[in-house]
């Protein structure tokens, strides 16, 4: 049935424009993300469960028992004095670690690699330049000389010496 008066067609109308209001508004509201603190005192025990820090920090004071967990998107680990991290999970970061606590060694840390796309690890280091054979000859000649061994490579050495 239709209303004679309209309203009820303006009232849809205006409920709809603010539905799609807040649709918008909640699709450009950034997510929120914390780093997570264990306090001192405090125990977190992962289990077999999945931690995604979204590249945010992970600091520990108190007891982190990761059981066979994963904690994944890291970007900073922290282990105060106080903290121990321990079982025989894993944990993926991009950034620094920090101990000063302890890490059991049961538990995997896993440096991300620069291609993660959500936390990317550090860029990988350049290579050093491979040494020429003739540079590697005189290296090899010279630690032969200085090992004092009578070969035939610290005659030559001395020759070269002399000749000058």
């Amino acid at each position: 049935m239709r209303d004679p008066s309209g309203l009820r067609a303006g009232v849809d109308r205006c409920v709809d424009g603010w539905a799609l209001l807040l649709v918008l508004a909640l699709c450009l509201v950034a997510p929120a993300t914390a780093d997570q603190l264990i306090p001192a005192g405090a125990r977190t025990t992962v289990s077999d469960g999945l931690f995604d820090l979204g590249c945010t920090n992970l600091s520990v004071e108190g007891v982190l028992d990761t059981g066979s967990g994963v904690y994944v998107n890291v970007r900073n680990v922290t282990v105060a004095g106080s903290g121990v991290i321990q079982g025989s999970g894993s944990i993926h970061y991009s950034g620094t670690l920090t101990v000063a606590g302890t890490i059991q060694p049961s538990v995997s840390l896993i440096v991300n690699p620069a291609s993660d796309p959500i936390c990317p690890g550090p860029a990988r280091a350049e290579v050093i330049p491979a040494l020429s054979n003739s540079m590697l000859v005189v290296l090899a000649m010279l630690l032969l000389w200085l090992a004092g061994s009578e070969t035939r490579a610290q005659k030559m050495w001395s020759g070269r010496r002399q000749s000058k």
